[in-house]
């Protein structure tokens, strides 16, 4: 989920990116269509980024809105990493599939009669 920035923040830009980060979130400089967020204490601003997140449809929210969102999650643990011990492990679920029917042999099938004795 790529995140940016735009505007004055009352906490330190720095600081709240780096919170972003640990949460699994990706700092963008700009605003794409490829943004899931602007983080903006003035979304009625028109800033190039505010302008480009409305004509892509991306949500605006303020800062006190993203550090909320930052207290409510936790990243997932990446690849080696422990669980986590606060969070019990989701059983895996497991499906049965059916195997595939038999595919026709595309041999065609010749069958021959045999010669009998009185033939050889």
């Amino acid at each position: 989920m790529r995140v940016a920035f735009s505007g004055d923040t009352s906490v330190d830009r720095e600081l709240l990116e780096d919170r972003a980060v640990e949460a699994g979130l990706h700092i963008a400089g700009s605003v794409s269509r490829l943004t899931s967020l602007l983080v903006t204490n003035d979304p009625e601003s028109s800033t190039s980024k505010t302008v480009k997140a409305a004509s892509y449809g991306t949500p605006v929210i303020d800062e006190a809105a993203f550090t909320q969102l930052l207290r409510d999650v936790a990243p997932a643990p990446g690849p080696g990493a422990e669980a986590s011990r606060t969070a019990p492990a989701a059983a895996p679920v497991r499906t049965t599939v059916p195997a595939p029917a038999p595919l026709p042999d595309p041999t065609p099938v010749v069958q021959v009669a045999a010669p009998t004795l009185d033939e050889a």
